[in-house]
């Protein structure tokens, strides 16, 4: 199925998340000024409802946002701090987002039965065993009282660069649409953790409890790692010479990955269908995302335009990003009849 959008003229310095509201207002992030923005269904009456400080609902470095019900979340990395606003975008509180021993969280989300989410920012190791440094992030769920967690996924991020004796590709400064994370994750409400494989396309769903959590259901998808092409490896040996003079210790050669993740990006949407962008090595073509149900059932695949990056799926609409020809960016609405769109998916 191909979705086309209609675009609203409003400009940001940057667009970091959208996030709808059950009645279809929806909230946009700048994370360059740091400012919330609320604005109704059709895209107008925008108001910011947060930014840039360290008052209450204000942000050093929001990170993440989420709606739970009609709360929604930002998650400021800055401060370690959880803002919550109403639907209509009033402040409610700010919290202290709990620490875990020996990791440093680029997001805390607060989960059913006392249990929180952490995504763990990347930090430099040494293997001894096979003489390589990696940084994986990781996907942790832990009791809100206690430091003991249960690694959920670990995998490559984007960010990762290496700057000692062994350094791998420089992931930040390849383009996106080759080398990425090579796992993604979600959440369904509050009690359902979905994380997925970039490499294997293995997608598991994990359930909260008040004892714990425990695996309900994995399928694989068919989206496993790609070899990298030619081209690109080319392209990235030509990048070598200057990214080497940006960094200290930067006397060895690069160590390229052989695949590429299959999976791009991983959505849940409002209805808890999972939404995975397949990787593509042309950056110029539409993309496309397939689609599964709830229950794990593969539907069908959903292209989009090209240079749309879609950032929320929320009842009948998908929320995207795309920028003009002077590099700014606007969003992007594509809406569906849900029932139609069940059953081309069929």
């Amino acid at each position: 199925m191909n979705l086309d959008g209609s675009r609203l003229d409003v400009h940001f310095s940057m667009i970091g998340s959208i996030e709808a509201t059950d009645r279809g207002d929806f909230f946009v992030f700048d994370p360059v000024v740091q400012s919330l923005y609320l604005f109704d269904r059709d895209g107008e009456g925008a108001r910011e409802v947060g930014r840039r400080g360290e008052g209450p609902g204000e942000f050093i470095r929001g990170h993440r946002m989420w709606m739970s019900g009609e709360r929604l979340t930002v998650f400021d990395v800055g401060q370690s701090l959880l803002h919550s606003f109403t639907a209509d975008g009033q402040f409610v509180a700010s919290r202290r987002a709990p620490a875990v021993q020996g990791a440093a969280l680029s997001v805390a989300q607060e989960l059913r039965g006392g249990h929180w989410l952490g995504v763990s920012s990347p930090r430099m190791r040494f293997n001894l065993v096979n003489g390589k440094m990696h940084t994986p992030g990781r996907v942790m769920v832990w009791p809100g009282d206690g430091d003991e967690s249960g690694v959920l996924l670990e995998y490559r991020m984007v960010t990762t660069i290496f700057y000692d004796r062994v350094r791998e590709v420089p992931w930040g400064l390849a383009h996106g649409d080759v080398f990425g994370d090579s796992g993604q994750w979600d959440v369904i409400g509050d009690s359902v953790v979905v994380v997925a494989d970039a490499m294997s396309g293995v997608i598991e769903w994990y359930r909260m409890a008040s004892d714990g959590y425990e695996l309900v259901n994995q399928i694989e998808t068919g989206l496993v790692g790609q070899p990298v092409p030619e081209t690109d490896r080319q392209r990235l040996i030509a990048l070598e010479s200057e990214v080497k003079k940006k960094f200290i210790s930067a006397d060895t050669d690069w160590l390229f990955p052989t695949l590429a993740p299959g999976i791009r990006n991983m959505i849940v949407d409002s209805q808890g269908f999972v939404w995975l962008k397949r990787l593509s090595f042309s950056v110029e073509g539409p993309q496309t995302w397939r689609v599964f149900a709830p229950g794990g059932e593969r539907w069908s695949d959903v292209t989009f335009p090209a240079g749309v990056v879609v950032r929320d799926i929320s009842h009948d609409r998908v929320f995207g990003v795309a920028t003009d020809g002077l590099d700014v960016p606007h969003i992007k609405v594509f809406e569906f009849d849900r029932s139609q769109l069940l059953e081309v998916l069929r």
